[in-house]
């Protein structure tokens, strides 16, 4: 007696418990690739990954004196004296970077002279940035493409978009490899042009973000960070002028939705952080 198996259609086997199992795992999958969490870890990996050989590294030309012989570096309690003084006591070079010298001591704090977590440190720093810069890229895209979308609602649209935020993750994860980037990461003394990109990004995330909120004190919460930390990313190294200009010129040309009052208010608050800048740089002397 012959028995006959029976033949699944296509219909069926597309709802066999396999095939379920299957495409609701590649839907999780698809999920959790797309959330910002993802992307980030995955940032911060490939440029820890990238840059971990640097860990072993020794300290070259001015490391010795900035991250080691440095009298300043020996205690937290020297902070305020990082004001008073430019980067180089025995120096003719005008460079004043205290944000550079207090990462420094909180270095020398938790790891005395081993330079492997000072240069976990640079590298936890660039990894920061390209985290940063992710959001910051999708804010910018966002102001190019939506301009015609209120900032408030944004968000929206770039969900309607996701290809927004997966151009700014391929670009933050080429920034981060970025063999350009080997002198801020790989050199202990060059860590200041990484704080200086993290300070002001995050000056620039935090004032796109008190566009966003509604409660008044919240926004001038926001609006006075963005400010305290536009002022750290030009007390960590003098480039930070440059992300100042950028940011006008963002305010100015490219995002439209600022009244023509709030846009002179901001331009004025950056000329008052770089009067601040440069009436803290005569401190020393």
């Amino acid at each position: 007696m012959t028995v006959s198996t029976p033949v699944l259609s296509p219909a069926q086997d597309r709802h066999s418990p396999g095939s379920v199992e299957s495409i609701s795992w590649a839907r999780n999958l698809t999920r959790i690739v797309n959330t910002h969490w993802f992307r980030c870890a995955l940032i911060a990996a490939v440029a820890i990954l990238i840059h971990s050989p640097a860990l072993q590294g020794q300290r070259i030309w001015d490391d010795q004196y900035l991250a080691h012989d440095n009298p300043f570096i020996k205690s937290p309690l020297l902070i305020p004296e990082s004001f008073r003084h430019y980067l180089f006591l025995d120096s003719l070079s005008a460079h004043y970077r205290p944000v550079q010298n207090i990462s420094f001591i909180w270095d020398y704090l938790f790891w005395n002279s081993d330079e492997f977590g000072f240069h976990l440190t640079n590298v936890l720093l660039h990894a920061g940035s390209g985290i940063l810069l992710y959001f910051l890229l999708r804010q910018i895209f966002a102001s190019f493409l939506c301009n015609c979308v209120p900032f408030r609602h944004r968000d929206a649209a770039q969900k309607r978009m996701p290809w927004i935020s997966i151009s700014a993750f391929l670009v933050s994860l080429l920034w981060v490899v970025h063999p350009v980037h080997s002198a801020a990461v790989d050199y202990i003394s060059g860590r200041a042009d990484s704080l200086s990109f993290l300070f002001a990004a995050a000056a620039w995330l935090l004032f796109l973000k008190a566009r966003k909120v509604s409660r008044p004190a919240a926004r001038i919460s926001l609006y006075a960070l963005a400010i305290i930390s536009a002022l750290l990313a030009l007390l960590s190294r003098e480039i930070a002028c440059v992300w100042i200009v950028l940011f006008v010129a963002y305010l100015l040309f490219v995002e439209r939705d600022f009244s023509f009052r709030r846009r002179v208010a901001t331009i004025v608050c950056c000329a008052l952080i770089l009067a601040a800048y440069a009436g803290l740089r005569q401190l020393p002397g």
